[in-house]
């Protein structure tokens, strides 16, 4: 079963903070505060850790292990 290419699909989630601060914004009313952006960079600032983290654990990996 193919149910797309996962890499894609995992990006997707990055996508979360974002539009659920829209949509709830929009759908359900609720205001942007101060507090909700900062939450949101807070959210992004460690997806942004994360992802440079994991960058240099693969190559670093790639580096012991070779072609893993």
């Amino acid at each position: 079963m193919n149910l797309g290419n996962t890499a894609v699909i995992a990006n997707l989630a990055y996508l979360t903070p974002f539009v659920s601060l829209i949509l709830t914004h929009f759908v359900l009313g609720e205001k942007i505060t101060v507090f909700s952006v900062l939450g949101l960079v807070l959210i992004v600032t460690g997806i942004i850790i994360q992802m440079i983290v994991n960058k240099k654990w693969r190559h670093q990996r790639y580096d012991i292990y070779g072609d893993v």
